[in-house]
């Protein structure tokens, strides 16, 4: 089984990159001195005989792991005889779905089963944090470079959208030509597709796509809820959450002493529809007057229009300033941001940390979330949170939190793309603002303790990783090896 996995993989990859490359969208990095071979590279032509190799130099150590430049197998022994192969996107610091892509495979990691991470496409183009990225790269080297003989199982973690995972578990020509199609499901029983889903229900096509693979992985009960009651046996369908790590620096903020001053609201995430930023800020200037308390909002502005709602906070906020109530709390435009920070700037994981020592309050009022893991670091900082039941927020909800219930769904703004049947919550701003008077009450009131005596113990790293691994051991069955 584990051949076939490995076949499978640099078959994907091969195909990934050749479908970029003719959109000319993707930059491939150049490789590492060590792993430049002393011979041109050829165009990679996988033969029969090639991929049933099983030595020390597996094929995709070999031809694979050449094409990013991260494997450190080329021209040596494997380090070690077997292990995983983890691919997602990881590279990207201020993204977080690729923050959690690293969590999770660091946790897998930490319980013993030899991890190699890559990424399905190299990262194209560069941010505006250079040395956050060399910080990331040198912090998952060890999984970037593994070199790993056999590989007993591929996890894919991947954002779903439209076609996608049919894509990824359909052979290529090349691929129909080397598998007979009961070899091709036997390797796709050796494979997890790690998803997400920010909406119900799930498509069609996904379920598919879904039903063929050994294992299904969500990040919330929400999700794993939803693939059950569309079909998804339920025994192969597993809640990996992401996981916190013993030594962040969030949790040194537990009980910490609070500064003197009115009570501060924070939230952190894009801007986007999904996320309801402008409900957050409707529902703030509602619930308080000027002066009363302070609202933070990091965000980041994406590169694309959105139909029927605001293109940014600040378009947000003369619109919100004409509903009544909020007039007659006594905002204008003139004392706004008095109380109100807009912050769009990338920001390194340090100056986040800050922002969560700053805040009483977290606001997580999205209507739909795969997780929120910013949701997640505010509690495990301590902090208080006002939540909408969107995904992951419930499972990590502490019974001091308070949460405002939906009052219906409505179909997803369509630059989403996710079909006219797509749905996702909606609740009362008047709710939001409520909830939020109630929270800002507590503060001082709730003592945080210790995370080990809490719910969110069970989002520890050492949790979620021997969580991950004993799915794994699952899937490989009782006789098979992750390491």
């Amino acid at each position: 089984m584990s051949v076939a996995v490995t076949i499978l993989a640099a078959l994907l990859l091969l195909w990934l990159l050749a479908e970029h490359l003719r959109a000319k969208r993707v930059i491939v990095e150049p490789l590492d001195d060590e792993d430049i071979p002393s011979a041109p590279l050829e165009p990679i032509q996988p033969e029969p005989e090639v991929v049933k190799t099983t030595g020390t130099l597996l094929d995709y150590a070999e031809h694979g792991g050449l094409l990013g430049g991260e494997s450190s197998a080329v021209g040596r022994p494997a380090e070690h005889a077997r292990g995983v192969l983890y691919q997602g996107p990881w590279q990207h610091p201020a993204d977080g779905f690729q923050t959690h892509t690293r969590r999770v495979a660091r946790a897998l990691a930490s319980t013993g089963v030899p991890v190699h991470l890559r990424a399905i496409m190299p990262l194209a183009g560069a941010t505006a944090t250079g040395s956050e990225e060399e910080r990331i790269e040198e912090s998952m080297r060890d999984l970037a470079h593994a070199s790993i003989a056999q590989y007993s199982v591929l996890v894919q973690q991947v954002i779903p959208v439209p076609g996608f995972l049919d894509r990824i578990t359909t052979p290529t020509a090349l691929g129909a030509q080397i598998f007979t199609p009961e070899q091709w499901a036997q390797q796709l029983r050796a494979r997890v597709l790690y998803v997400v889903y920010e909406r119900a229900p799930v498509p069609p096509g996904d379920l598919v796509a879904l039903r063929k693979v050994g294992q299904v992985w969500v990040a919330c009960e929400r999700d794993a809820e939803e693939l059950r009651r569309s079909g998804v046996e339920g025994a192969r369908v597993k809640v990996i959450p992401v996981p916190f790590a013993s030594d962040d620096p969030l949790l040194s903020l537990r009980d910490r002493e609070r500064s003197p001053g009115r009570p501060r609201l924070y939230h952190i995430g894009k801007w986007e529809p999904r996320k309801a930023g402008d409900r957050i800020l409707g529902a703030f200037m509602r619930a308080f007057a000027p002066g009363e308390a302070e609202l933070y909002m990091k965000t980041s502005l994406l590169n694309c229009s959105f139909d029927g709602w605001p293109s940014t906070p600040e378009v947000a906020l003369a619109a919100r300033i004409r509903d009544p109530k909020v007039k007659q709390n006594g905002w204008t435009l003139n004392n706004l941001f008095d109380d109100i920070t807009i912050q769009t700037d990338v920001l390194p994981a340090a100056e986040l940390v800050k922002i969560h020592a700053w805040g009483d309050v977290y606001c997580s009022l999205s209507r739909g979330e795969g997780f929120d893991m910013p949701g997640l670091d505010a509690k495990i900082a301590g902090n208080l949170l006002v939540y909408t039941p969107s995904g992951g927020p419930q499972d990590y909800a502490l019974d001091s939190d308070v949460r405002v219930e939906p009052s219906g769904t409505v179909p997803c703004h369509p630059v989403y793309a996710w079909g006219a049947d797509a749905r996702y919550l909606d609740f009362d701003v008047s709710a939001a603002a409520e909830a939020m008077q109630a929270a800002v009450a507590k503060i001082g009131q709730v003592k945080a303790g210790p995370v080990d005596q809490t719910r969110l113990a069970d989002f520890s790293s050492a949790r979620v990783g021997k969580k991950v691994r004993d799915a794994l051991q699952e899937l490989v069955g009782p006789d098979g090896r992750l390491s």
